[in-house]
């Protein structure tokens, strides 16, 4: 149970709580845009040039998946059920990333599939508290997957797709209880 925090050109700091003060752990890298732990308390931290680990054992820092993403440029990390990195990027869509065997799966914008992305540009991923994938997008709006029924689909209603509230910007999501998921958008609240 610890408190880590990234300050843009100083690095990777933690809070220590009994003293109420920042501690620099790590300054290798100087930018961050996502991070998250897994169970072993290793860090991984995103930012316009790839995906990094901070091992807690070791206080170092290193590039990991460089040849399995799609794009460099990240927007934010999510680790789902600590075996799954989902890597949502900037410009390429999500890269998944298995971490037990780096398999990696993309979902992108194709207009070869039916179910594909409206955008390739992702700013979120979220998953619920029923296990549901929820993927916010820049122009794209929202899309969703569902593990239970195995089904991807786009949660945009075409009588609302010429709405100016309709929120095409989605910029973060938050799940109070299971029947209220709240979506933060750009310039729709």
């Amino acid at each position: 149970n610890q408190i880590w925090v990234f300050i843009s050109d100083r690095g990777l700091y933690r809070f220590d709580i009994q003293n109420q003060e920042l501690q620099l752990i790590n300054h290798d890298i100087l930018e961050a845009t996502s991070m998250t732990s897994n169970q072993t308390g290793d860090i991984f931290i995103a930012n316009y040039h790839g995906v990094y680990i901070f091992h807690n054992a070791s206080r170092k820092i290193s590039k990991v998946f460089q040849k399995n993403l799609s794009s460099d440029q990240v927007n934010q990390l999510t680790l789902v059920n600590d075996d799954q990195l989902w890597v949502s990027t900037q410009d390429n869509g999500i890269s998944i990333i298995d971490l037990k065997n780096d398999n990696v799966r993309y979902l992108n914008q194709s207009s070869l599939a039916p179910n594909a992305l409206t955008s390739n540009a992702i700013y979120t991923t979220y998953v619920g508290k029923d296990n549901k994938k929820w993927i916010g997008t820049a122009k794209g709006g929202i899309h969703l997957i569902d593990d239970q029924q195995l089904n991807f689909q786009s949660q945009q209603d075409k009588s609302l797709q010429n709405n100016t509230n309709y929120p095409k910007f989605v910029r973060s999501f938050a799940q109070v209880d299971p029947s209220t998921l709240w979506i933060g958008t750009e310039g729709n609240g």
